[in-house]
């Protein structure tokens, strides 16, 4: 590599001279030995001064090429250590800090895929995400029923959120047993989503006793409701594609306070 030996002999009088006496104009990085001849036919001081700004070039070529080789071993390293840095942080972190970013893993995301992933990823995540309560609180009409079990299992005494759908993988039979096994807790459920468009599937739910909701702070829902339902609590109710409601179906909903609605000939938000 053109210049280290220039750029050795600059680091080692910055050593033993400072850098003061380093970068004096006057100084040469390239020894006796290696003065240019080109430059003998110069007059004092320009001979010098050309010699030194050849050396400090070529130091500053060793220098760059070495900086450029730097930076790239240094991406490298970051790019290899980074994950053993994350798995050595990790290992030292005490269970109940990790719970709390399990915790804030299942906050930031929706439905049950993350309490599911989390929990298979090593056997230690898996002991800490089973005592992690929360992360066992969403339910869906659209889970097999041993999973909704298990998370019932799972989620303590918590607060629960329900999702009521119809997707393609769900019949009446499979939604009927889910609503059965759901309904005994929805004491527990403060957080409705009705994504079902067909009145039966809410008809349903009172079949199997889904109406008592003395924890319910929020519904999002995409087709009529009974109003009749046990939610002393509601403060958020959210609608889509219906008509509004009348005047007088919220008054038996004293903590009422937000209503959305969205629909093809009426979108509104409202804060009471």
């Amino acid at each position: 590599m053109e210049g280290v030996d220039h750029l050795l002999n600059l680091l080692a009088i910055v050593q033993s001279e400072g850098s003061y006496a380093t970068f004096l104009e006057d100084v040469h990085y390239g020894g006796q030995q290696s003065k240019n001849a080109n430059f003998q036919n110069y007059p004092a001081p320009l001979r010098s001064l050309r010699q030194s700004l050849e050396d400090s070039n070529l130091c500053m070529k060793a220098s760059d090429s070495i900086r450029t080789h730097l930076k790239r071993k240094i991406r490298h390293l970051q790019r290899r250590s980074a994950s053993l840095v994350l798995e050595h942080g990790i290992k030292n972190m005490p269970d109940e800090i990790l719970a709390h970013v399990f915790e804030a893993g299942h906050q930031m995301s929706e439905y049950s895929e993350f309490a599911l992933r989390v929990s298979h990823v090593s056997h230690r995540f898996r002991q800490v995400s089973l005592q992690t309560h929360l992360l066992w609180t969403r339910l869906s009409s659209e889970h097999p029923d041993h999973q909704t079990e298990t998370f019932i299992s799972r989620s303590g005494q918590l607060n629960l959120q329900v999702t009521v759908s119809t997707g393609w993988r769900n019949s009446v039979d499979n939604l009927r047993s889910s609503l059965r096994l759901i309904g005994p807790h929805s004491g527990r459920c403060s957080r409705l989503l009705l994504r079902t468009f067909a009145h039966h599937h809410l008809e349903m739910m009172d079949e199997v006793g889904l109406t008592h909701f003395p924890r319910l702070q929020y519904i999002s829902q995409a087709a009529p409701m009974s109003l009749q339902w046990n939610m002393p609590l509601l403060s958020h109710f959210k609608g889509f594609e219906f008509p509004f409601p009348p005047d007088d179906s919220f008054r038996v909903l004293p903590f009422l306070s937000h209503l959305t609605f969205r629909g093809a000939a009426f979108f509104g938000i409202s804060q009471l």
